[in-house]
C-alpha cells in the first residue's frame, strides 16, 4: 500500500500493510495457535484424511467472507477515491520500506493460518502448503489489483515481491524441514510526540508535529499499536536448533538471533512535509533508518506440559520478545540497549 487507509477502514477490516498483519495474528492466535493445543477436544485437531465436513464449509464461507470483506472495502475506501485506468506505481523508498516488512510479515501469517487449517481439513502436507501460500498471495494481489486503478497510488511491483518473500519464506521451509527456522516477528511500543509549533510556509497558521503523527497514526494506543511507523519494528529471526558449541556447551534450540528494522522521524511517505488545511508545513527533522540485532525466543520449543501455557506460548509467537540489542542507524551511528522492544 502506499499511504495509510482511513481509521474507519482499519476498524472495519483490520487489512491494509501492517494492520493487515495485525488482523491476521489475531486469527493466527485465536483459530489456529490455542485450539490446537486443547487436545481434549478433538474437533481441533487435524484430520488425518481429506474431511468433506471441514473442507467444504471452510472452503466457502472463506470465499464468502472474502468476497464480502473486498466489496465492503471498495465500498468504504476505494469509491472514494480518484479511479482510472490501471497503472504502475513506484513505491519502493516510501515510508522508508517499512510498509515493505509489513507486507511480508502479512503474508507469512496469512499463508501459516491457511496451511494450518487446510491441514486440519485433511489436505495433504504439501497441499496445504501450496494452498496456504496460494491464498496469501492472491488475498495481498488483490489489494494491488484494487490499488492500480486508482490514480494517486498504482499497482506496485514492490509490494508484491514482498507479498512473495513473505509467503515463500514459510511455504519453502515447511516444504524442506516440516519446520519454521526462519520466523518472521515484530515489537512496537507508543510513542509520544512533540508539540513544537511549526510556521507553515505562508507564514499564516501553525500546526505541531503532533497534530501531524494523530493524523497519521491515529491518537489512541490501539492505532498506534497497528500503525506507528516511527514505533514498529520488524524482525526476522533464526533458530539455528541445538547445536554444540563445546562438549558441554550447547546453543539451546528455542533460542535465535534476530535481525531488525525500522525507522525514526517519519511524518510522510516520502518527506516530512504535509498540506494541512490549505496550508504547507515542513517539520525539518532527519529520517533515518536503524537496524538491529539481538537474541529471541522460539515459544513453540519450550518444553511445558500445561496445555494453558503452550497456548500462551504460542500466542507470543509472532512478537519479538525484549533482549539486549545492538542498533546501528543510517546517520553512522552505534548504540547498545538493555533492553529493546
Amino acid at each position: 500500500m502506499h499511504t495509510h487507509k482511513s481509521t474507519i477502514l482499519s476498524i472495519y477490516f483490520s487489512l491494509s500493510g501492517h494492520t493487515t498483519q495485525a488482523g491476521i495474528i489475531l486469527l493466527y492466535i485465536f483459530c489456529v495457535l490455542i485450539p490446537k493445543n486443547l487436545t481434549a477436544q478433538s474437533f481441533f485437531e487435524p484430520s488425518d484424511t481429506f474431511n468433506g465436513k471441514r473442507f467444504y464449509p471452510v472452503g466457502i464461507s472463506g470465499a464468502v467472507v472474502s468476497a464480502g470483506a473486498f466489496i465492503a472495502l471498495d465500498q468504504v475506501w476505494y469509491s472514494q477515491q480518484p479511479r482510472g485506468k490501471f497503472r504502475l506505481f513506484n513505491d519502493w523508498g516510501e515510508w522508508e520500506n517499512k510498509d515493505k516488512w509489513g507486507h511480508s510479515t502479512s503474508a507469512y501469517y496469512e499463508a501459516a493460518l491457511v496451511y494450518q487449517v487446510a491441514k486440519w481439513t485433511g489436505l495433504s502436507k504439501n497441499a496445504s502448503i501450496w494452498t496456504g501460500f496460494g491464498v496469501a498471495s492472491a488475498f495481498q494481489l488483490t489489494f494491488e489489483i484494487m490499488d492500480g486503478h486508482v490514480e494517486t497510488y498504482g499497482f506496485s511491483i514492490p509490494d508484491v515481491a514482498f507479498n512473495t518473500l513473505g509467503a515463500g519464506t514459510f511455504a519453502i521451509q515447511q516444504l524442506i524441514w516440516d519446520k519454521q527456522w526462519i520466523q518472521y516477528k515484530m515489537s512496537t511500543r507508543f510513542r509520544n510526540y512533540p508539540d513544537t509549533r511549526l510556521i507553515s510556509a505562508s507564514g499564516n497558521a501553525t500546526d505541531t508535529p503532533s497534530r501531524r503523527a494523530s493524523d497519521l497514526y491515529g491518537k489512541t494506543y490501539a492505532d498506534r499499536f497497528l500503525k506507528d511507523y516511527n514505533a514498529l519494528n520488524y524482525w526476522v529471526s533464526v533458530f539455528p536448533g541445538e547445536i554444540y558449541i563445546t562438549e558441554k556447551i550447547k546453543w539451546p534450540e528455542w533460542l535465535g538471533i534476530s535481525v531488525g528494522h525500522s525507522a525514526e522521524n517519519i511524518y510522510g511517505a516520502n518527506s516530512n512535509s504535509w498540506n494541512w488545511q490549505n496550508e504547507v508545513y515542513t517539520f525539518p527533522v532527519e529520517r533515518y533508518r536503524q537496524y538491529f540485532l539481538s537474541l529471541d525466543i522460539d515459544w513453540t520449543k519450550i518444553p511445558v506440559k500445561s496445555p494453558f501455557l503452550k497456548s500462551l506460548f504460542n500466542a507470543l509467537q509472532f512478537v519479538k520478545i525484549p533482549f539486549p540489542t545492538l542498533e546501528w542507524t543510517s546517520q553512522g551511528r552505534f548504540r547498545g540497549h538493555l533492553l529493546f522492544f
